[in-house]
């Protein structure tokens, strides 16, 4: 259902409760960038916030950056020995104190009407989730502030897992706002890539309602560091299979229905991505990393986690046909390739 937002009724609704938000933002050798990011945050136009600076062992100049906002007494920072973003985000979760989580990158920035906006719209429609666009910037892109959303439509999805799915979300956490009590114990994976798709669709499994709105309230910057641009590929592929068998593994134990959805959505997309990575590593001759690609899809349509049919025809004959030979050969079980691939990662 799309609606346009009333945000006079929007306003007194969050004016007459007052939740606490906790905006939980992982720190780790951003020094660079922090001070913009907790500079969006606290200028804020919805001011009860609970800023959670989870500092992850940072070796730059990010803590002197950090403590430059310790006069706004809605900061706190949280120290711990590096553990990873996912490490980072939990220390928070186990923190947070409000009826409402924001995440935040430390690397990124938010309009000014982000938390307002996102709040507005968990409380008009009683939703387990709220979200908003984002957009890619340049390292040196001068960021445009952005009018609070008037008469912006916006979308009940009752049905998240499909929604998300059928309308090509991004599955970031990043430019969402989360109803504390709809994750519960629910925390994210420790050590690995693509953690927040994994969060993402165990999430909305449990989940009966959110809302959306066609309006741009995130700032993702597109740094040297980002995970989606750099790493290590052997682990990217590794943990792109470790992401799908975790999602079919706990859709399958509850039944869920909408498996059959993610598998031809979700795990049909990784599988590209493992053989995109695969196609460019033969071509700069590393076989070893084409080899690994190859099994671990393999392994995937063997277990029947993605089926062959799940794939376009066209997309099959231009990629897949070179597969069969991996299923029908014997090629190692799961098990044995993970047990390859975690020596070689270590």
């Amino acid at each position: 259902m799309d609606m346009a937002m009333d945000w006079s009724k929007k306003a007194v609704s969050i004016m007459q409760e007052n939740p606490l938000v906790s905006v939980i933002v992982p720190v780790y050798n951003t020094g660079r960038y922090v001070g913009a990011c907790l500079d969006s945050i606290c200028g804020q136009t919805y001011r009860n916030l609970e800023i959670l600076v989870v500092d992850d062992g940072s070796m730059d100049d990010s803590s002197v950056v950090i403590g430059k906002n310790l006069n706004d007494l809605r900061v706190k920072v949280i120290h711990r020995s590096n553990g990873g973003l996912s490490a980072a985000r939990n220390t928070g979760l186990e923190s947070a104190t409000g009826e409402f989580i924001a995440f935040v990158d430390s690397d990124d920035t938010i309009q000014p009407a982000m938390i307002e906006t996102l709040l507005g719209l968990l409380c008009l429609n009683q939703a387990d989730f709220s979200r908003c666009d984002l957009r890619s910037v340049a390292l040196a892109e001068e960021i445009e502030v952005l009018p609070p959303p008037e008469g912006v439509l916006s979308k009940v999805l009752d049905s998240p897992v499909e929604d998300f799915v059928r309308c090509g979300f991004f599955p970031s956490v990043c430019h969402v706002m989360f109803r504390r009590k709809s994750i519960g114990g629910m925390r994210f994976t420790p050590g690995i890539y693509f953690e927040d798709m994994d969060f993402m669709f165990r999430f909305l499994r449990c989940v009966e309602r959110g809302v959306y709105i066609q309006w741009t309230g995130y700032n993702y910057r597109l740094s040297p560091g980002s995970i989606i641009r750099g790493g290590r590929e052997m682990k990217k592929i590794f943990d792109y299979n470790k992401v799908i068998r975790n999602l079919f593994d706990e859709y399958a134990l509850h039944g869920d229905s909408r498996l059959s959805l993610l598998r031809k959505s979700v795990f049909v997309g990784a599988c590209k991505q493992i053989i995109k990575i695969g196609r460019k590593a033969r071509k700069c001759k590393d076989l070893e990393l084409a080899h690994f690609s190859n099994l671990l899809v393999a392994s995937l349509l063997r277990d029947g986690i993605v089926r062959f049919g799940d794939f376009s025809p066209a997309w099959y004959f231009r990629n897949l046909c070179a597969l069969w030979d991996y299923v029908k050969s014997g090629s190692p079980r799961y098990d044995v390739i993970s047990q390859m691939l975690s020596e070689r990662i270590m």
